[in-house]
């Protein structure tokens, strides 16, 4: 099975004008358009041992023609109950509070690869700031972490109905600690739908979108450096999402959940205007 390249429409940018893009077999990010039926899209071993992709499906029911739906090329069919067999992949296990532990870096493959999640910016986007899901990448040469966020315009959000706000609120309101938050002229962050999955050698982000499309991303293939900018997400891959290169990188303050500096203020535009 193969999944479809973003078309040019929603061509995924890095600032500097430049297209991660390559051959479909080699491209670290894919959109994935909405299924039309019920349900949630989630990652399934490949049927195809040669696919270098997991599948993407979504069932939600017994698998009637009506409720399972597997993509394929660029459109969702039909997933037959008979081909229906295998148990969606499990996402990596996070931290909990500000507990961090080196067990907590999840092997990937065999080729000394790991790989590390946070949650701790959802409380970050419930207490009205910026921030996102944290993901640490481990390989023989680099040590690095990612933060993904979520950004939507707001206007989409009120079409689906959610609830966006436009001034931080108090942590303890219940009420509007689900609410996305603006950020910018018209955008707003919510906290990030998905989650990250291994397969093989490689780590997957996969990320759901309130209009049910989503993204997938190929976290070790994806460039570091520069923002990497998608329909409705935006990775920080520059590894400063707290303060200084230095601190960015410890993984206590990864799994923190202390307020960003003012430095991470300016980061923070900076992100923004890179991925209008």
């Amino acid at each position: 099975m193969k999944l479809w390249i973003v078309p040019t429409a929603l061509t995924l940018v890095l600032l500097g004008g430049c297209n991660l893009f390559t051959k479909p077999e080699t491209g670290p990010a894919y959109a994935i358009p909405a299924p039309s039926g019920k349900g949630e899209i989630q990652l399934y071993p490949a049927t195809d041992p040669k696919a270098i992709r997991p599948s993407v499906e979504v069932r939600s029911g017994d698998c009637d023609k009506d409720s399972c739906e597997t993509l394929a090329g660029e459109k969702w069919q039909p997933l037959p109950k008979t081909e229906a067999t295998a148990l969606p992949y499990l996402s990596v296990m996070m931290p909990t509070g500000s507990a961090y532990s080196p067990d907590l870096w999840r092997p990937v493959g065999n080729a000394g690869r790991h790989v590390l999640v946070s949650l701790a910016g959802f409380d970050g986007v419930q207490r009205g700031l910026f921030d996102g899901l944290r993901i640490g990448l481990q390989d023989a040469s680099f040590s690095t972490y990612f933060t993904a966020y979520s950004v939507e315009t707001g206007a989409a959000l009120k079409a689906r109905g959610l609830c966006v706000r436009d001034m931080a609120v108090d942590s303890g309101d219940p009420l509007k600690a689900s609410c996305a938050q603006k950020v910018g002229d018209d955008r707003y962050v919510l906290p990030l739908n998905g989650e990250v999955v291994i397969v093989g050698d490689k780590a997957w982000l996969l990320q759901r979108r309130p209009d049910r499309s989503a993204n997938l991303i190929d976290l070790f293939a994806l460039p570091r450096g520069t923002p990497a900018c998608l329909p409705g997400l935006i990775i920080d891959t520059e590894g400063q999402w707290m303060g200084t290169a230095d601190k960015a990188l410890s993984p206590d303050l990864f799994v923190s959940r202390a307020r960003p500096s003012a430095e991470y203020e300016t980061h923070k535009a900076h992100l923004l205007k890179a991925c209008p």
